[in-house]
């Protein structure tokens, strides 16, 4: 009897240790159950809380626990203690807690949560080495050294490309060069080029020393240098066509005094070489310009040629507006000029004014119908309004 009661209170004993244990089970399902919860409503005091308990219950990660319905999540108590403690501001038990939850291994196979805790480890260690006083503090920047050497040479590149630009503008300005701007298109083009350029690199200087770059400095010498020998280089042509110009202007007999120097007319064009001569040039049909025997011409279109030859084309269509002269052939190179311009207006406007281009049309026409001879000379006018000139009808 007495060995019956002892094993019915050993069967006691083994039922009450059973159901205690699977109390135990069910209370750190329960807590990790409600963690989630309030980790879902971003309530970051109560989970920690929660997630403290069901690591007191059960330290070990990895099963799956159902939290509602069909909804499981991975068992990481440490993990989302981590969690809650990084949004509570407490990044050195966030860290404590990551670095046992990873230890674990469960949460490296739940790749979300593993990509998340590794971003927010590395923000909070930053956080704390920022704080830390044992930190060692960064050492402070050196200065950027101002590239004086790479200034003054760039700056001396400028004022040499500026000393040219002036020089090539007082060639542009003068009356008696006129005819060779408009005999050689390319002049002009040549010389905005060169100023673009020497435009840039007065921008890149000036950027540069707020900047201390010098490479950029650099890159500007070279840009202004490069303008320099543009410019140079139109310098040296419109010298070269004015001698040539002087000479064949000079007295055939050496021996007699020389003739006064002559202005040549705005609207007169000069004869390149090898060309015909005065009297043959003005026989030869199409040719613009006052010839041998024919009077100089009128005021106004001497002063709307010269501002075709300095490319200021409005300027020109105003004097020319109403070109009515009583030569006939002066009328006809008045409307051919003015189309000129017209067409120049068109195609800077990057050929969107339709009504431009028909009012150059109407100048070609009408200087047509006036003298069927005339057209514009290759010499003097861009090869495009030449083939325009051609097709218009």
């Amino acid at each position: 009897m007495a060995t019956d009661r002892a094993r019915l209170r050993v069967l006691a004993s083994l039922t009450v240790a059973l159901l205690l244990a699977a109390g135990a089970a069910a209370d750190f399902r329960q807590s990790f159950r409600k963690g989630v919860e309030a980790i879902d409503l971003q309530n970051w005091t109560a989970a920690a809380r929660y997630m403290q308990e069901a690591i007191a219950e059960q330290p070990r990660e990895g099963e799956r626990v159902r939290i509602v319905a069909v909804r499981f999540e991975s068992y990481l108590p440490y993990y989302y203690l981590g969690l809650a403690l990084y949004h509570t501001g407490d990044c050195a038990g966030a860290v404590r807690a990551w670095e046992t939850s990873e230890a674990q291994g469960a949460v490296k196979r739940a790749t979300d949560e593993y990509a998340i805790l590794n971003g927010l480890v590395d923000d909070c260690r930053r956080k704390l080495a920022a704080v830390s006083p044992t930190a060692a503090p960064k050492p402070p920047t050196p200065p950027v050294p101002f590239p004086i050497e790479e200034l003054r040479q760039a700056q001396a590149e400028l004022d040499r490309a500026t000393e040219a630009e002036a020089a090539v503008a007082d060639l542009r300005r003068d009356p008696g060069l006129a005819a060779v701007w408009l005999e050689r298109p390319g002049l002009g083009s040549r010389t905005d080029e060169a100023k673009g350029k020497l435009a840039t690199a007065r921008s890149w200087v000036e950027a540069a020393k707020d900047q201390h770059e010098a490479g950029q400095l650099t890159r500007a010498a070279t840009l202004a240098t490069e303008a320099l020998r543009g410019l140079q280089s139109v310098r040296e042509d419109v010298e070269a066509r004015r001698d040539e110009l002087r000479q064949a202007r000079a007295p055939a007999n050496p021996t007699a005094a020389p003739e006064p120097a002559r202005v040549v007319p705005t609207a007169s064009v000069a004869r390149p070489p090898g060309a015909p001569a005065p009297a043959a040039q003005a026989a030869r049909p199409g040719a613009l310009g006052p010839g041998a025997g024919r009077p100089a011409p009128p005021p106004e279109l001497r002063a709307a040629a010269d501002a075709f030859l300095r490319a200021d084309y409005g300027r020109t269509v105003q004097i020319l507006a109403n070109a009515d002269f009583p030569e006939p052939r002066a009328t006809a190179v008045a409307l051919l000029l003015r189309g000129a311009a017209r067409y120049s207006l068109y195609l800077a406007g990057g050929r969107r004014d339709d009504a431009l281009r028909q009012a150059s049309e109407g100048d070609v026409r009408a200087c047509r119908r006036i003298a069927p001879a005339l057209g514009p000379d290759a010499a003097f006018f861009s090869p495009a309004y030449g083939e325009f000139f051609r097709q218009a009808r």
